[in-house]
């Protein structure tokens, strides 16, 4: 073979190399686009099974999730719920049932951020609760949590504005109620005898703390001598729960 010949030669199996290497190359690049394509709608599929089975879930288990939220969520003084517990509770809590599906997507590349399923959660837990708690009637057996939030509710069904406070920092006040922009912070003591002292010094401290107007001890069992002669110099109101409606106050 003469030198031109072998250079002809040496010009094909360059062009033929080429070409080997766009055809594989194509090939490649489809197959892992066919793959990240599988991939994504896998993923797809598996988020769609996880959002159905939150879901399911949580209206399997409503008195669960509404008793976690009593136990972990918080209100400052400033009306701020710290969720967070919650949060962690409601993720771990999910996983544990299908972490199946969790350790699917995250074989597939996909990170499951629990964290976009929190608002929805906390809507529909909250959701659940105000209609418990709009549904309250007074029970003896009732713990002192739902007595708090049992006195909010008659607060507002007699034309208030009212919440319970249910948080670490409450300052000594379970409901704060409003009429007219004026403010009556209020103890709530589900006690089975008569309530002391400790309760009208306890919510004279917190009128002050929330800056409210009027201050007021409601319990269903009476109190002491000594508490209404206390209240009394301190302007607090001492009432049963059943004597709300009749408050006169900031009308």
């Amino acid at each position: 073979m003469d030198f031109l010949g072998i250079i002809a030669s040496i010009i094909v199996l360059i062009f033929l190399l080429g070409l080997f290497i766009l055809f594989t190359g194509s090939l490649i690049d489809e197959l892992f686009g066919i793959t990240e394509r599988a991939n994504k709608k896998r993923s797809q599929e598996l988020i769609n099974e996880l959002i159905s089975k939150v879901d399911k879930s949580f209206l399997r288990n409503k008195k669960k999730f509404v008793k976690l939220y009593r136990d972990t969520v918080r209100e400052d003084s400033n009306g701020l719920k710290n969720y967070r517990k919650f949060s962690k509770e409601c993720e771990k809590f999910f996983y544990k049932q299908y972490s199946e599906i969790w350790l699917s997507l995250e074989l597939i590349g996909y990170q499951v951020n629990f964290e976009v399923f929190i608002p929805k959660l906390i809507e529909d837990t909250e959701a659940i609760i105000e209609e418990i708690d709009r549904n309250l009637t007074f029970k003896q057996s009732m713990d002192p949590y739902e007595y708090e939030r049992f006195c909010s509710n008659e607060f507002i069904k007699h034309g208030w504005e009212s919440k319970a406070t249910q948080g670490t920092a409450d300052q000594g006040i379970d409901v704060l109620a409003s009429r007219n922009k004026k403010t009556l912070a209020v103890q709530c003591k589900k006690y089975a005898k008569p309530v002391g002292n400790k309760a009208v010094q306890e919510v004279v401290a917190g009128k002050t703390h929330y800056k409210a107007d009027h201050a007021m001890v409601i319990a269903p069992n009476g109190f002491t001598n000594s508490a209404k002669k206390l209240a009394e110099s301190n302007n607090v109101m001492l009432i049963h729960h059943s004597e709300i409606g009749e408050i006169n106050l900031f009308k």
